[in-house]
Order: structure tokens, then C-alpha cells, then sequence
């Protein structure tokens, strides 16, 4: 998701069907780094 500006709270009041409906179908979420691959860079842990 990404922040287009404008009012949000029709998008945030979503998230949790939108989460829920994805975990049900199997669907893991993850960070970008994750998605990637990626290591941790100088300390940094999310």
C-alpha cells in the first residue's frame, strides 16, 4: 500500500478485512526486505 494523500480512513477502517481475507486464503504477509531477501544493514531489525 502506499500513501496517495487525501483522506485515509475509509482505507484504514478496511485493513483488518483486507488482512483477514488474505491470511484465510493462505496468504502470509511480509515486509519488503522479507519478500527480497534481504539482510539487516548496519544493525537495523524491523
Amino acid at each position: 500500500m502506499h500513501d496517495g494523500g487525501g483522506p485515509r480512513g475509509q482505507t484504514v477502517a478496511a485493513l483488518p478485512t483486507i488482512i483477514r481475507t488474505l491470511r484465510g486464503r493462505g496468504l502470509r504477509l511480509v515486509t519488503v526486505r522479507e519478500l527480497l531477501g534481504l539482510r539487516p544493514v548496519f544493525g537495523y531489525r524491523a
